[in-house]
């Protein structure tokens, strides 16, 4: 089942979801035997479609994290808070131009990454200065994790498996240098 928004929950999925739909901080609880209410309509995404998972994860991950950056302490809110909810946003923002637009494919996911590991350190900055607990700040830098494996590849994807990936390995292990 796929995240179904806030409490008055929509009549359809907004996006599919790999978890198990509770949202974050609730307990999960096991599906109701029956049909499936959501039943898949198309094909697997094709490899690459690196959009289909990590514009999710990003949303979800600020829908979670947006009441944390209400609660930061006033001196932090308005600088820290801010900086990361809108690098959150532009990272968002990245993903969704990337899939519609091709012709700004590459550019808008190579941007989407850059946000991505600013975010990475803004979210450590604010676990150092307790504005989050250790454990919030472990649940969003696993999902930062996921989102940039999830932009990393589609870019890997949409430039055409060339390059190397990230400390310096080839794309294709098989592949060797010539001396």
């Amino acid at each position: 089942s796929g995240w179904r928004g806030p409490r008055s929950a929509l009549p359809f999925t907004l996006f599919p979801s790999t978890q198990s739909g509770a949202m974050p901080g609730e307990p999960e609880v096991e599906a109701q035997p029956g049909p499936d209410p959501d039943p898949p309509t198309t094909a697997p995404a094709p490899p690459g479609a690196g959009a289909v998972e990590v514009i999710p994860i990003l949303y979800d991950l600020i829908l979670w994290m947006a009441p944390k950056l209400v609660a930061f302490p006033r001196v932090h809110r308005f600088t820290l808070g801010d900086r990361i909810m809108t690098t959150m946003l532009d990272v968002l923002d990245g993903t969704i131009v990337a899939q519609y637009r091709r012709q700004a494919r590459v550019a808008s996911l190579h941007e989407a990454n850059l946000g991505l590991e600013r975010l990475r350190y803004l979210v450590r900055l604010s676990r150092d200065l307790n504005c989050i607990s250790l454990r919030e700040y472990e649940h969003a830098a696993r999902q930062l994790v996921a989102a940039g494996r999830h932009v990393g590849g589609w870019l890997r994807h949409a430039q055409g498996g060339r390059g190397t990936r990230a400390g310096g390995r080839r794309s294709d292990p098989g592949v060797r240098d010539s001396p």
